[in-house]
């Protein structure tokens, strides 16, 4: 089990930590080690997808003829 001083806004941070996938601290599963280099691109990629996303919701409307 991870240590809870390891979460930040819910998000599991340990660079000491060399797994990616660590269990869940609340709950069944597995979350990603954001202090990996793979686990911080994941998580940068799925804001960005977030973000284009909300920005084309809002955009493409307001363009429509």
């Amino acid at each position: 089990m991870a240590q809870r001083s390891n979460y930040r806004a819910g998000i599991y941070v340990n660079r000491a930590d060399p797994r990616l996938l660590v269990p869940k601290r609340l709950g069944v599963g597995w979350t990603l080690n954001a202090g990996r280099p793979a686990g911080l691109a994941f998580y940068l990629l799925i804001g960005l997808v977030s973000v284009a996303a909300l920005v084309a919701g809002i955009a493409l409307p307001l363009l429509a003829p």
